[in-house]
């Protein structure tokens, strides 16, 4: 669906959906334009080509979700192609910015964009600010958004580090190996977006005003701190996995020491029996003495006593 916002003065945005008015509108310098495509038809593919004039390789780089993040200048407008974070798909976000208007595309629905269009409909002087303004609202919620949940995953970390301490279980690798791809995502993310906010924040875009360079400054700074904050958190993430086998393997040497020490003392009364279990009458003591079971039996625990009292003087149990 193709909307179009008018600016039409600080207090009011005019909504529109007419394609001729938004041709119109597209035209004139001192209006001030943005429109928002979602979820683009083939008769919207149809208008943005042959109504709006936009190149097809453009076209052809939206129907094919999978771009790298990117700037491509075209004769009137500059094509911007960036990613926007999501839980399960990191959905594609096109840019056509230009002196006479804004207009952005996306095939799935993206917060970011929803979270702008409200915003300047309540505040409409914002939309007056200029086109590229308006690119660097969106550029600059789709980057706060992530904040929090960089943060979040660095807290479930931290929290994950004393767990691993406690008890080494297998539920709490798995974690570690989910966040830690989480975070390889993100980076896989905003690392191209390095270059292109770097490309915009230098006023090396004719569609940039230089009051509004310092934005893009700004945002690029934003960019450049989320993925410090990813590689501390991965950095966290590969200590708490090497923390995790750390421990595994210390409670696994835990148990053999204990299995080790119960089968030396098992070998004592082990090789007694196995004395008297010999097919020789004569030459073992007390093997027709009544008490002769008894004696067995007390020679089993006193000498399993002392070497496992030996054992608790080493500090080994």
């Amino acid at each position: 669906m193709i909307v179009g916002y008018l600016g039409v003065n600080k207090n009011k945005v005019q909504r529109t959906t007419d394609i001729k008015k938004i041709v119109k509108a597209m035209k004139d310098r001192k209006r001030r334009l943005w429109v928002n495509i979602e979820n683009p038809t083939k008769k919207d593919y149809g208008v943005m080509e042959e109504r709006f004039g936009f190149h097809p390789l453009t076209i052809e780089d939206i129907q094919n979700p999978s771009q790298r993040p990117k700037v491509d200048n075209y004769t009137g407008y500059s094509f911007i192609t960036v990613r926007a974070w999501g839980q399960k798909t990191n959905p594609q976000l096109n840019m056509y910015l230009s002196r006479s208007f804004l207009v952005t595309v996306t095939t799935q629905p993206i917060a970011g964009v929803d979270e702008v269009i409200e915003r300047f409909e309540k505040n409409p002087s914002a939309l007056l600010r200029g086109h590229d303004f308006v690119a660097y609202s969106v550029l600059d919620t789709l980057l706060d958004q992530l904040f929090p949940v960089v943060r979040k995953i660095d807290d479930d970390l931290e929290t994950l580090e004393e767990k691993i301490f406690e008890s080494a279980e297998q539920k709490h690798l798995r974690k570690l190996l989910h966040l830690k791809k989480r975070l390889n995502g993100m980076k896989k993310l905003l690392w191209p977006m390095r270059d292109i906010l770097s490309l915009l924040s230098r006023g090396q875009s004719e569609y940039i005003q230089p009051k509004t360079v310092p934005y893009f400054m700004d945002l690029h700074d934003h960019n450049l701190r989320l993925i410090e904050l990813i590689d501390s958190a991965r950095d966290k993430a590969s200590t708490a996995m090497d923390a995790h086998l750390s421990v595994s393997s210390n409670n696994l040497n835990e148990v053999m020491k204990v299995l080790t020490i119960f089968a030396a003392i098992v070998v004592i009364p082990t090789m007694i029996a196995s004395i008297y279990g010999m097919n020789f009458v004569n030459p073992i003591p007390a093997f027709n003495d009544p008490n002769g079971f008894m004696i067995a039996m007390a020679m089993m625990v006193l000498l399993s006593g002392i070497l496992l009292l030996h054992f608790k003087r080493k500090g080994w149990i």
